[in-house]
């Protein structure tokens, strides 16, 4: 019986491992793929390494629940139900339409797989799971958060072309415009866009804990992950940083005040983004930060325009085809297919690839872990990080596609399963 006991054991702590080394390395995932790749050969085979352990996973986790299956109680929650439908209608959606082998399995691994590590770790997590995955957090974001300020203010704009950079895998530098020599940060994620999706959960986490018990780093760190933010140049990411520290501020107010004091929010936000559009006419710098273009008549589309066509066009592909066209249909994994389909929105990929029901699962996924999450809020800073960062990620996926970036989507989706399992 012993000998069951540490095998048990075991196994349990392997796993557990498994979900630290997923939040350790998916930081660098992008950086280590390109320089890997470049030295050795194969990135795509040094790219599949979460695949692989993912694989791995749930392997274990299967014979792990086969040995304990009292453990299966805690998947016996709505969260997991919703979760486990959405699989559902994505794989049944996907075998209906079929859109191909390749398109089917980056789609799975886009949508599916962080939802895959979110169950795992919620099966196997404790409390002290939970806090080891905390400490990694914020270790890597330091170091991402240092070599992103690194990149903006002393690093030479080729740098990364000594790891691999090139046009042909990650470009070493990006502009925010080629009228404008500002840099847009992105550390060792696969872009500006991707970094700032990334950094709204450390960011909301260093506040969290700043608020609940001072500690001299915080400040500074939350000053150079703000800093780190600002220089992504993501209007998305911005939008979704001031939502989630509005949620924090918000959450620590008195109950009478939460509602007030939200519509105050969205009112201010919205007359301080006229005033900064009213001013953007006299100001052609501020044109390229706020629009990425000139609003002058070029003759070119600028970014603003061009996300607004690639909306509509979703928006059309969607009511075209309402049950779904199958997983990988749209988003970055439809690049691997030959029509690729960039709606500039999660909401719009999940609805092109699975239909109006798992668009609709995919929504109640988040809203039953936020509302899991703020039961949990005054007594850890960790749930009040979750759900901050769930909803200003929430506001950036109505423009960009935050759940596609695997770094973003696995470090969350891993700690936040973990959470939810350890208070379980």
């Amino acid at each position: 019986m012993s000998s069951f006991k540490v095998s048990s054991d075991s196994l349990r702590s392997t796993i557990q491992w498994g979900a630290v080394l997923i939040v350790a390395i998916m930081p660098f995932h992008a950086f280590l793929s390109v320089w890997l790749g470049s030295l050795f050969g194969h990135q795509a085979a040094w790219q599949s390494w979460k695949e692989l352990l993912t694989l791995i996973l749930v392997s274990l986790t299967v014979w792990y629940v086969y040995k304990n299956p009292g453990v299966l109680q805690r998947w016996r929650q709505p969260l997991w139900y919703a979760v486990a439908g959405f699989v559902a209608i994505a794989t049944l959606v996907t075998l209906a339409a079929w859109p191909g082998a390749t398109a089917a399995v980056f789609g799975a691994k886009t949508d599916l797989e962080p939802l895959v590590v979110a169950a795992i770790a919620a099966v196997v997590a404790d409390p002290k799971l939970v806090q080891r995955l905390v400490k990694v957090l914020l270790a890597t974001s330091a170091i991402v958060v240092t070599l992103a300020l690194l990149q903006v203010y002393i690093l030479p704009k080729e740098f990364l072309s000594g790891f691999g950079y090139s046009s042909s895998t990650i470009t070493p530098y990006m502009l925010v415009d080629p009228a404008l020599p500002a840099i847009r940060a992105f550390a060792t994620l696969g872009g500006a866009l991707q970094l700032g999706s990334f950094l709204l959960l450390p960011l909301a986490l260093v506040a969290a804990l700043m608020i609940r018990q001072f500690r001299w780093w915080q400040p500074i760190m939350l000053l150079a992950t703000g800093m780190a933010l600002w220089h992504t140049h993501s209007r998305a990411a911005w939008i979704g940083a001031i939502v989630a520290i509005g949620v924090i501020v918000i959450l620590r107010l008195p109950s009478r005040w939460r509602l007030p004091s939200a519509l105050i929010g969205i009112v201010t936000a919205a007359i301080g983004l006229n005033i900064l559009i009213s001013l953007s006419s006299s100001s052609s710098t501020l044109q390229y930060y706020l629009f990425h273009g000139s609003i002058k008549a070029t003759g070119y589309q600028t970014s603003t325009e061009l996300h607004g066509l690639a909306i509509q066009t979703g928006q059309q592909e969607l009511l075209r085809q309402p049950l779904g066209q199958g997983l990988g249909t749209a988003g970055p994994a439809s690049y691997h297919t030959d029509r690729p389909l960039i709606p500039e929105s999660q909401y719009l990929q999940i609805g092109i690839e699975t239909g109006f029901v798992g668009l609709a699962l995919f929504l109640i996924i988040q809203i039953i872990l936020a509302l899991q999450l703020l039961k949990r809020h005054e007594h850890s800073p960790l749930a009040t990080a979750l759900v901050s960062s769930l909803a200003g990620i929430a506001v950036l996926n109505l423009a960009l596609h935050g759940w596609a970036d695997s770094s973003t989507a696995l470090v969350y989706w891993a700690m936040a399963g973990a959470y939810i399992g350890a208070e379980s």
